[in-house]
């Protein structure tokens, strides 16, 4: 997706997530989908490995638009970070969610 020297994106804007989340549309690749979204922006591709975190503020998710922005994975972090409506430099403000292995 977006590295942090390109910013944010709102994730509701991309057409790989409208074409996704609409019913009637043709599922469509999403690794061909994501590296064509890098290629754009000129990030680098990285896929998250199964049981790396994201950090999410679940407590936005009925806010709008969602956002997200990708920082260097490390520690067993996916480096991506997600949130929907204002952001917040709270500590506590995202919450480490993953899929255990």
């Amino acid at each position: 997706m977006l590295s942090l020297m390109f910013g944010y994106v709102r994730l509701t804007d991309m057409p790989l997530f409208q074409r996704h989340h609409m019913k009637g549309v043709e599922r469509v690749n999403l690794q061909d989908e994501q590296q064509e979204v890098c290629k754009r922006t000129g990030s680098e591709v990285i896929f998250p490995s199964l049981g790396d975190i994201a950090g999410v503020a679940i407590h936005t998710a009925k806010e709008s638009p969602i956002y997200g922005v990708r920082e260097d994975p490390e520690n067993g972090s996916s480096g991506w970070y997600i949130w929907a409506g204002e952001y917040s430099d709270a500590a506590d403000f995202f919450k480490p969610l993953g899929r255990k292995v």
